[in-house]
């Protein structure tokens, strides 16, 4: 039986098509979907009383008389992307953003609290750490969160890391405020309320990023373990990548204890073997398959002898990173596409 009742309105059969298939991926039988792409239907449907949960309508086909029904909340569709800029329009999505992002607006500022939707699947989360330093780590949480959004997966990413500069990669961004990051992570918090404050979207959500470090606004790995239970609580997300900091401590060790899987990016230079060796020696990271080794090699592909078990090592390198012809100009849908990143998001 269905949970909610979604329309999607538009006269583009083949733009709807792709957001309707997100919405069935994502609740299958538990929502009722009506698309409707014909206007005089349009009319012939409104005539009647309607309940419905979400509507998304091209802004065009909107007129004020469907508020007399039923609407839990309506987003419209708009040519003009600085429509959906300002707080008052909150509702309002760019048309022609990719169909992965209207998706991810509509359902971060949607009720999900109230529609009492249940997934079956799990919030899996996903660490990607290194004790090396400039190893790469941003890069790949990026790609990851990339290559599993256009598999139709909902991600988040959070960067924990106390200088925050992923937003290089970005197309668009604007810094969290220090009120509202303070907000999202007070302990009793209603964490949907927060979202739309703190979530911005580019192929994926992702908390915006903090102008100054998270150390000197006191907010530690804690409370983002905190943060990560309540996510996993609403099940909004199949994933949250973690992009995490070289340094090792005990608030590390809990918040790795929390994650479904590590994913541990070494280097083959003497420096990085001898820098994951001794990292290696302070953590049980043997018989339970939560550690995935990768490595940036920077170089050529390495030979058919080094992508083999190296006896002298006591893990296994899963995936060997390549280096980019042109890092300058990377953006978050080519990391997406990234044969390598594609690689490892099939051990997740």
């Amino acid at each position: 039986m269905s949970n909610i009742t979604i329309a999607l309105i538009d006269t583009d059969e083949s733009y709807l098509t792709p957001i309707e298939l997100k919405f069935i991926h994502s609740f299958g039988d538990q929502a009722k979907y009506i698309v409707i792409t014909d206007i005089n239907y349009l009319e012939q449907f409104f005539s009647k009383p309607q309940d419905i949960d979400i509507m998304v309508i091209d802004e065009k086909l909107y007129d004020h008389s469907y508020d007399r029904h039923n609407i839990g909340k309506i987003f419209l569709l708009t040519d003009d992307r600085e429509d959906q800029n300002t707080e008052e329009c909150s509702n309002r999505i760019y048309k022609y953003s990719s169909d992965v992002e209207v998706f991810n607006q509509i359902i971060t500022n949607s009720p999900i609290d109230k529609l009492n939707l249940v997934k079956d699947k799990e919030t899996k989360v996903i660490m990607v750490y290194s004790p090396i330093g400039g190893s790469g780590k941003t890069a790949l949480s990026l790609g990851i969160s990339s290559a599993l959004s256009k598999t139709h997966k909902k991600v988040l990413y959070i960067n924990t890391e106390t200088i925050q500069s992923f937003f290089i990669y970005l197309q668009d961004f604007h810094f969290l405020s220090n009120d509202k990051l303070h907000n999202f992570f007070t302990k009793d918090a209603d964490i949907i309320s927060f979202l739309s404050e703190v979530i911005e979207n580019e192929f994926f959500d992702y908390v915006l990023p903090v102008r100054q470090s998270i150390s000197s606004l006191n907010i530690q790995l804690e409370q983002y373990q905190e943060l990560i239970e309540k996510l996993k609580d609403i099940k909004l997300y199949d994933y949250i990548i973690l992009d995490t900091s070289t340094e090792f401590n005990a608030q590390k060790t809990k918040l790795m204890g929390r994650c479904n899987k590590i994913i541990l990016i070494t280097g083959e230079d003497s420096y990085s073997k001898c820098k994951i060796a001794s990292f290696l020696e302070n953590i049980d990271y043997g018989g339970f398959n939560r550690f995935i080794f990768v490595s940036n090699v920077w170089n050529s592909q390495p030979s058919a002898k080094a992508v083999n078990m190296d006896p002298n090592k006591k893990f296994t390198v899963s995936e060997y990173i390549q280096k980019w012809e042109d890092s300058n100009n990377v953006t978050i849908s080519m990391l997406g596409d990234n044969v390598n990143y594609n690689n490892i998001i099939k051990l997740l």
